[in-house]
């Protein structure tokens, strides 16, 4: 929280918290002032919904094969980052008449799950057109912010601002805004963001 400064901190413990135990990991955390936790999969997150955890929760890899109602159900937020995806809550969100929050992933460099970032103009524009729907959330993910030499990070963070950008833009501005990770964190990398990411740290893995 120190290194977070007025940034609010999402405690990523997916996997089973690395081994440590979701459940017990995030009673402590929640107890320790944890504002978001982040998880893979809709059944980490049902798993500590049963066990009372009520701090909101990011599905950092989407929904996959899920039941998209149990987001409705479990108050829980996927991450977005394909229109094909918006279409499948928008459908869900109506027929419950319930609205989908959800974070949007831009793919800035890192190569894994995200929106390329020249796609985003007309993503935001078929998400105006779909109902029950709010993006709240724009993240992508650091590849190399460990790295203090190489350029990557300052590649990526160009990348971002840029889609932040092209969101607001459309005059829509996301509650949340997340790009530090980990190693971001303690190489202190200044991006335009209100929440940060924190897994190894939390576990003890020490970076440089």
């Amino acid at each position: 929280r120190r290194l977070a400064g007025t940034r609010r901190m999402m405690a990523v413990i997916k996997a089973d918290a690395y081994g440590h135990g979701a459940v017990p990991i995030a009673k402590t955390l929640e107890q320790a002032g944890a504002d978001w936790f982040g998880v893979a999969t809709v059944e980490e997150a049902m798993e500590l919904r049963a066990a009372g955890i009520e701090k909101p929760v990011l599905l950092l890899g989407g929904l996959y094969m899920s039941d998209p109602a149990d987001l409705i159900e479990y108050h829980l937020t996927p991450t977005v980052s394909s229109t094909v995806r918006l279409d499948t809550y928008a459908e869900c969100a109506q027929r419950y008449g319930r609205t989908i929050e959800f974070h949007l992933k831009v793919d800035t460099g890192m190569g894994r799950l995200g929106l390329p970032p020249d796609r985003v103009e007309a993503f935001i524009k078929h998400y105006r057109e779909l109902p029950g729907l709010q993006l709240k959330g724009l993240f992508t993910h650091l590849a190399s912010a460990e790295d203090l030499v190489a350029s990557q990070t300052e590649e990526q963070a160009a990348r971002f601002g840029e889609a932040l950008r092209q969101v607001q833009g459309f005059g829509i501005n996301p509650e949340w805004i997340h790009v530090s990770n980990s190693a971001a964190l303690v190489a202190y990398s200044p991006f335009p963001e209100n929440l940060v990411r924190v897994g190894a740290l939390l576990f003890g893995y020490c970076l440089p």
